[in-house]
This record gives C-alpha cells, sequence and structure tokens, in this order.
C-alpha cells in the first residue's frame, strides 16, 4: 500500500484494519447500499447517454475510421463518479461534445494505423485528476492534442521506491498547481455540504441525500462521530480514483471483446429488448438491471470482469503464524492472490482425490497432489470451467440450463474475498450494467483492422489494453445476415 499511501495517507485503502478504519467505513458504508445505489441511477444513466451522444457525433465525422475509445470512457466513468460523489459532474463529456460540434472535421487528425485522433482540450478538474493518478490517460490525450510535453507521474507506479519518488514530484510547480486545485474544489464541496446538512433536521438531512458527501455529512449530523475535513476529503479523493479508472478500464476490455464477438452483441441486444421493454421513453431501473431479471447481462458483466483483470492480484499480510499447504508461513508475510485464477480450465477437484481433465478423458485417476497439506474436506463450492476455454470469451459459461446466471460457475476474483475486499463492487456492478446495457443497445461494436486489434496489456497498478480501438455504429446501419 505504499504505492497509494503517498497521496491518500489516511483513506480507507491505505489504513491498516483497526478501529479507525472500521470507523472510516462505518460513516461511508451506506453509499454502497441498495437505497443509496437506487439514487444513484440518474446519473449513471445520464452519463451514459452523454457518452452515446459523444460516440454518435464522433461517428458523423469519423468517416468509418476507428478511434481510441479507452480515454472516453474514462472521462464517462470520472463524470459518473463525480455526481455520485459530490452530486457535480464536472462535465467532460459535455465539454467534448461541445468541442467536437463546434470543430467538425476539424476535430480529429489520421493517425498512422488510420484511426480517428480527436484534438480536445481537458477540463481543468479532470486533467489533475487524471495527473494525481495515472499520466496514462492525459499523456494520450495531450498527444492527440499534439501537446509535446513532460508529467512527472505522482502516483509512481513502476518505482522500487514509491515514497522516495512521490517527495521529489511534490518538489516540482505542477504537483502544487494539480493538488491545489483538486484541494481547493474538495473543501467548497465539503464546506457546502455542512451548510446543506445543518440547515436541515438530522432526519430529514439523511432522507434527501443523494449523493456521497451528503450522505456523510447527514450522518455526522446524525450524531455519529465524523471524519475530520482532511479525512473526508481523503475519502473522496480515494472514491475518484478508485471508482473512475477501474471500471472504465474493464469496460474497455468490453469493448475489445464484443468487438470480435458479434454474436455476443446480438444476443444481449435481443435480451434486453425483451426484458427491458419501453426504455425509448425512459431510463432503466436499479431492479431492472438485477441479475434475476437480465441474467445474460450479468453473465457478460462476470465474463468482461473474469478476462480483464483489470486489477492484477490482491494483497493480504498474515496477523499471525499460520500453515498454507503445508508451508509455515510466519507472521507479517504478504501474500499475492492473482486475479488470473479465472482463467483456469477444468483440472482438479481435490475434495474428490481425482483431476477431473484425466477422468474426463477416461485417463487413470490421479491421487490429490495437495492431500497431505489439506485440513478440510469440504465439497468444493465453486465450479469449473471445461477444458481449454479459460481464455476463450463465452458469457454462456455463467448461464445454468434453466437460463438463469450462476455467480460460482467457476473461479473468478475481479474484487477479492473478505472484509478488505472491494468496497465499492456493489457500485462497480451497479454502473458495468447501466453502462453495457445501454451501450449495446445503441451501437454494434463493428470489426476493427487487424493492426489495432491487438490485445497486448500495459499492467501498472491497472491492467489496461494496450489499445482500445473501436467502431460502433447505430444498429440501423448495420446490415443483418441474410
Amino acid at each position: 500500500m505504499n504505492l497509494f499511501r503517498t497521496i491518500l495517507p489516511q483513506a480507507l485503502l491505505t489504513m491498516k484494519t483497526g478501529e479507525r478504519w472500521r470507523h472510516h467505513r462505518k460513516i461511508i458504508g451506506p453509499a454502497m447500499t441498495t437505497k443509496y445505489l437506487r439514487l444513484a441511477m440518474p446519473n449513471i444513466n445520464r452519463t451514459a447517454d452523454l457518452l452515446i451522444e459523444f460516440w454518435e457525433c464522433k461517428g458523423r465525422l469519423a468517416s468509418g475510421r476507428a478511434w481510441e475509445g479507452e480515454i472516453d470512457l474514462e472521462s464517462a466513468t470520472m463524470d459518473a463518479i463525480c455526481g455520485m460523489a459530490f452530486g457535480q459532474s464536472w462535465g467532460v463529456l459535455q465539454s467534448y461534445i461541445q468541442q467536437v460540434r463546434h470543430k467538425g472535421a476539424g476535430s480529429y487528425v489520421v493517425g498512422e494505423r488510420g484511426e480517428a485522433i480527436f484534438r480536445l482540450t481537458v477540463p481543468d478538474l479532470a486533467r489533475s485528476t487524471w495527473y494525481m493518478f495515472d499520466v496514462s490517460v492525459l499523456q494520450r490525450l495531450l498527444f492527440a492534442a499534439d501537446l509535446c510535453v513532460f508529467i512527472l507521474q505522482v502516483v509512481p507506479v513502476q518505482s522500487p521506491f514509491p515514497q522516495l519518488t512521490h517527495l521529489f514530484s511534490r518538489l516540482t510547480p505542477s504537483y502544487n498547481r494539480h493538488t491545489r486545485r483538486i484541494d481547493d474544489f474538495l473543501t467548497q464541496r465539503v464546506e457546502y455540504a455542512k451548510r446543506k446538512a445543518q440547515a436541515l433536521a438530522p432526519e430529514v438531512a439523511l432522507d434527501v441525500a443523494d449523493n456521497t458527501l451528503d450522505l456523510m455529512m447527514a450522518r455526522q449530523l446524525d450524531g455519529l462521530q465524523g471524519l475530520s475535513d482532511f479525512e473526508t476529503k481523503q475519502e473522496l479523493f480515494q472514491y475518484l480514483l478508485a471508482g473512475s479508472e477501474t471500471s472504465s478500464t474493464t469496460l474497455a476490455w468490453w469493448c475489445k471483446c464484443v468487438t470480435n464477438h458479434p454474436q455476443v452483441q446480438r444476443k444481449l441486444r435481443q435480451h434486453l429488448q425483451v426484458r427491458l421493454t419501453d426504455l425509448r421513453d425512459r431510463q432503466p431501473t436499479y431492479e431492472e438491471l438485477s441479475s434475476s431479471n437480465v441474467p445474460y447481462l450479468e453473465a457478460v458483466v462476470h465474463e468482461t470482469l473474469r478476462l480483464a483483470r483489470t486489477a492484477g492480484a490482491y494483497l493480504r499480510d498474515t496477523t499471525e503464524d499460520m500453515i498454507i499447504l503445508g508451508h509455515h508461513v510466519p507472521k507479517g508475510t504478504t501474500l499475492v492472490f492473482p486475479t488470473s485464477t479465472g482463467y483456469e480450465d477444468c483440472s482438479s477437484s481435490f475434495s474428490a482425490g481425482t483431476l477431473i481433465g484425466e477422468a474426463s478423458r477416461g485417463e487413470q485417476k490421479t491421487a490429490d497432489p495437495l492431500s497431505e497439506c489439506r485440513t478440510d474436506h469440504h465439497p468444493r463450492r465453486v465450479g469449473h470451467w471445461d477444458d481449454g476455454t479459460g481464455h476463450i470469451f463465452d458469457p454462456e459459461r455463467w448461464m445454468t440450463p434453466d437460463g438463469m446466471f450462476n455467480a460460482v460457475a467457476g473461479p473468478s476474483l475481479p474484487f477479492s474475498l473478505g472484509q478488505r475486499r472491494c468496497f465499492g463492487k456493489n457500485l462497480a456492478l451497479m454502473e458495468l450494467r447501466v453502462f453495457i446495457a445501454k451501450l449495446n443497445l445503441a451501437f454494434f461494436f463493428a470489426p476493427v483492422p487487424a493492426s489495432q486489434n491487438g490485445f497486448e496489456r500495459v499492467d501498472k497498478v491497472i491492467s489496461h489494453p494496450k489499445d482500445c480501438y473501436i467502431r460502433p455504429v447505430q444498429w440501423e446501419m448495420v446490415v443483418t445476415d441474410s
């Protein structure tokens, strides 16, 4: 956690499990409840609609060319998270739409691989947030605008000495300018939320709170010991960082996957049209996007999470000496749990003492290689993926024979487990459901040239696709199979 502790010393992500950590979680925990997520739905729906409008504008100008989509998705999730965090979107997408409409064909140039590169100016608050967390998005935006600049990355994701690297970065004028801009904004929002809550009765403030900051202020007004202003701003900034890039990167992998699997696009669209009726006149509700109502959508979401491996691994420190798989692990050891476990095929069922792959081929049964170090003999709770299918994008693997979604169909660990699992899991799933459903209903993601269709990764804090070229086409323009 040293990597994030340099800029988030008093946020849930970097605090050790203890009384103070539990108090922070108690203050902001209700933001992930069903009641609050229902209130957040309109904001996410509006943002998804703006992204659709933006891509329609780009599509009309690009003349059939693909463009880099992850930048747009990062901007969309930034807008959505800002609206949910403190009730005010930064208007990133709206700014882009206005720029594209004003400049027309002059808003882009053609790149070396035939792609459309749009020249867009990033709003100041979004620019500063990206500077603080992950410079890669900002670098691509600046490159697209033909600006030659050198940016010192504030979160030193590739440094062997992150705290030392951050110390030097704090001495730069750019760091001070960007941090001051973010801090001034958050200070203003915290003061406004305080005044707003104090003008209401505690029960009223809790009832009308429709964003995380208002909810935090209302709970403090209701008698719960609050956080300091600094801690509040830390949690809000963590909310922005953790909630925007992870979701946008997962959506980028979804775009790449469905571009190469048109049959999944068509099946999902048909599924949504049957289950979500009359959406031309209204927005989908929280309940309508549940796994029970749209199970195939849920399968697509979880299959994307499984293959994306947006977070490469999760770390846990042992709090006492223990034995793991027959090995002594001393207290204070950092354990690494890779999310690549979701790629594992049907290989073994240790509770049965056989290797499933061998048994299915009629080969001789093999003794359980972990039999000597197993401490229990309970049946496996999670299923297996079929042999040779681990790296294939196939949402059907999550579906039961009667057409329902099965969350334990096979191994996948996108949000970790236990009390330190991803705090924003429920919000992330809702965000993915809304964006995937609305984008799928609006566009068919047409094939892109082979030079733009690579699946290489760029692994930093988040595992990004090296390229995310997309060519969204309105369904009315798609020629159906004969």
